[in-house]
């Protein structure tokens, strides 16, 4: 399926990738989200953690249309419930509510700006989480 070799499929879970009778699970919930290039047949998933680099898969043909629906489908669905704030003009916040592998919730922070940023408005930050978090019954 890829043009160096792997093998990607999903299961409910996990995107697994396969080479060399080894299979690596990557749990969806550490996706924000995945994009499609027909023209250069590339899937690119981009990590929640601004530390990991996004995943690059360059595939043999354009036959991929509900593969990568699917893998769409399993991240967007590992999301219980999303909010997004605008923090000082040009700064978004994302807190992501999801379900890990045993279905249990729990709470992801997205922030656009560097930890000098995030340091200064820690204080609103976590407010914004406590609101997230009890808006689907978690603990704030």
């Amino acid at each position: 399926m890829l043009r160096d070799g792997r093998a990607l499929a999903i299961a409910p879970e996990a995107l697994l990738i396969a080479r060399d009778g080894e299979v690596e699970a990557l749990p969806w919930f550490q996706f924000r989200s995945a994009d499609w290039d027909g023209d250069h047949r590339v899937l690119t998933l981009h990590p929640v953690s601004s530390t990991k680099a996004d995943l690059i898969f360059e595939t043999e043909n354009d036959q991929v249309f509900a593969f990568t629906t699917g893998v769409r489908e399993r991240i967007e669905s590992s999301i219980v419930h999303a909010v997004t704030r605008e923090l000082a003009g040009d700064h978004l916040v994302q807190i992501l509510i999801r379900r890990d592998e045993a279905g249990e919730l729990f709470s992801q922070t997205v922030v656009s700006g560097d930890a000098d940023f995030v340091a200064a408005h820690r204080s609103e930050i976590d407010a914004i989480e406590r609101s997230a978090r009890q808006a689907v019954g978690l603990p704030g």
